[in-house]
């Protein structure tokens, strides 16, 4: 958003037993929309939300694989 450019990696967990929190977290300060997420997941699909909610968790889910 107005230039802003943050960036986050999900980490599925480490350690023996162990699972970290897979919630990312953005500040925007004084900016009062996000303009689009760009999300590269494992399988090598780029998925982009234009003007996510601000203010409250959201959840995002990997699209399914069509096969031919």
């Amino acid at each position: 958003a107005s230039g802003l450019t943050q960036r986050r990696v999900v980490d599925g967990g480490s350690g023996f037993a162990s699972q970290n929190d897979r919630r990312l977290h953005f500040g925007l300060g004084t900016r009062e929309w996000v303009d689009r997420l760009v999300i590269n997941w494992p399988s090598g699909e780029q998925q982009i939300v234009t003007r996510p909610p601000i203010d409250r968790i959201i959840t995002i889910t990997e699209p399914a694989r069509v096969t031919p």
